[in-house]
């Protein structure tokens, strides 16, 4: 993207982010930091970072979204609707590491069947439960 098109972007991108918080501090001039909302406070972080948020414009192997994290995180939200949900904690411990391994597996480019086959014949502790943190 040439200079000119991207500093068009940044300063649109900043005139917006700060429309938007000068319109809340005008409605709401006495509100103390601790209630101003997460959408405020987004804006203002997007303003600190707009090289990092607008990184996408400049190299275009940066997603322009954050699919890959929220479709991780869907995984769990979408265990909690299936019957095939875990019943105890214990269970659910266990599932969130085997989905951590096939992810990480995934996303190394690893065969995920071999992955899973190399943690089985390491000895991996049968009576010992999975530690995440």
């Amino acid at each position: 993207m040439e200079e000119a098109e991207y500093k068009t972007i940044e300063q649109k991108y900043l005139e917006i982010a700060e429309r938007v918080i000068r319109e809340y501090n005008e409605k709401h001039p006495f509100m103390k930091s601790i209630h101003i909302p997460e959408a405020i406070k987004t804006l203002k972080r997007m303003k600190e970072y707009k090289k990092e948020h607008l990184l996408f414009l400049r190299d275009f192997s940066v997603p322009f979204d954050n699919n890959e994290a929220e479709r991780q995180a869907r995984v769990c939200k979408l265990y909690k609707k299936v019957s095939g949900q875990c019943a105890t904690l214990e269970t659910g411990k266990h599932k969130m590491a085997m989905l951590s391994v096939l992810q990480t597996a995934k996303k190394q480019k690893l065969n995920t069947l071999e992955a899973l086959e190399n943690i089985l014949d390491s000895g991996w502790p049968q009576n010992q439960p999975a530690v995440l943190s």
